[in-house]
């Protein structure tokens, strides 16, 4: 995945859409300095703040995260 530096509604609320109704494991080691220890509250407050503020670049972070879970869950 290539990150952006600004993204979309659209491609916001897709990957939002993807975590819905998903079954998250407990944990997660997303990388190898980044453990998740409740994925589920983490991933709902993730896609919160990405939908409420995709417009400002400062909250990519969060967008940007939701991917690296995404990417790691799929592998």
């Amino acid at each position: 995945m290539e990150y952006k530096d600004k993204y979309s509604l659209e491609e916001v609320q897709e990957l939002v859409n993807w975590f819905k109704g998903r079954e998250l494991p407990k944990s997660l080691q997303i990388d190898q300095a980044t453990l998740c220890l409740n994925l589920k509250e983490t991933v709902e407050a993730l896609s919160e703040q990405s939908i409420l503020h995709y417009e400002n670049p400062t909250f990519n972070y969060a967008i940007n995260l939701l991917y690296k879970i995404k990417e790691r869950l799929e592998d």
